[in-house]
């Protein structure tokens, strides 16, 4: 085992290959962090790192303590081998499957696209635990893909029930002039649509007092 010393604390990146850089205030390069260094980091999270003594051009290190993480919850597919499920997730950062308990599935079908949170990995050597939350939909339809990208934002996917009705309108017809939305739209929510995307198109939903952000998918106008 390499010799170490000093420890630093950063956020650390996690690049496409598993391969982790952790910027540490202060210092001009990124501290290199291999794959097998991680000790359950993900990419975003605060971490604890210690150096090793420098054997090559970049600086070296591995992650000792997560101090917060980024994010616990990720979309994906849902599959199956040998009796176990598990999430494959969407994001190429993250680079291990999510276990998930039969008891977790939540009546998750083995083929659909889910939103999972991790609930439990003590073990670097081995998958993480997780339960499903959401049941998306079916992997490349466009309602389910754009709920996944919002869910793992943080964006609410449920909508109050007059907007999901005028959403539909939207989907359907085109945007409606405000004064032909329903009175419950223009003064019991107070919602502005604002177009922020086009193909698929996104809305970002605001609350005159209060911000609320859901996105809407609809056809490209």
């Amino acid at each position: 085992m390499k010799k170490h010393y000093n420890n630093l604390t950063g956020i650390i990146s996690i690049s496409a290959k598993g391969t982790g850089y952790v910027k540490v205030l202060d210092r001009k390069d990124d501290i290199e962090i291999d794959f097998k260094h991680l000790n359950t980091a993900l990419h975003g999270d605060v971490v604890e790192i210690v150096l090793h003594r420098k054997e090559k051009e970049r600086m070296t290190g591995e992650v000792v303590k997560i101090i917060s993480r980024a994010k616990m919850g990720f979309a994906g597919v849902l599959e199956e081998e040998n009796k176990l499920f598990f999430l494959k997730p969407d994001d190429t950062k993250m680079y291990t499957d999510i276990l998930i308990p039969k008891e977790s599935l939540h009546g998750a079908k083995m083929g659909q696209k889910v939103f999972v949170e991790i609930v439990s990995w003590h073990d670097a050597q081995k998958a993480p635990l997780g339960k499903i939350i959401k049941v998306l939909g079916q992997p490349g339809d466009n309602d389910a893909e754009m709920r996944a990208i919002a869910i793992e934002k943080g964006f609410d996917t449920e909508l109050p029930s007059p907007v999901e009705k005028e959403a539909e309108k939207i989907k359907h017809g085109g945007i409606q002039e405000s004064g032909n939305s329903p009175p419950q739209m223009r003064r019991g929510l107070g919602v502005v649509i604002q177009k922020i995307t086009t193909s698929p198109s996104a809305f970002l939903l605001k609350k005159e007092e209060k911000i609320s952000m859901r996105l809407v998918s609809t056809s490209p106008m």
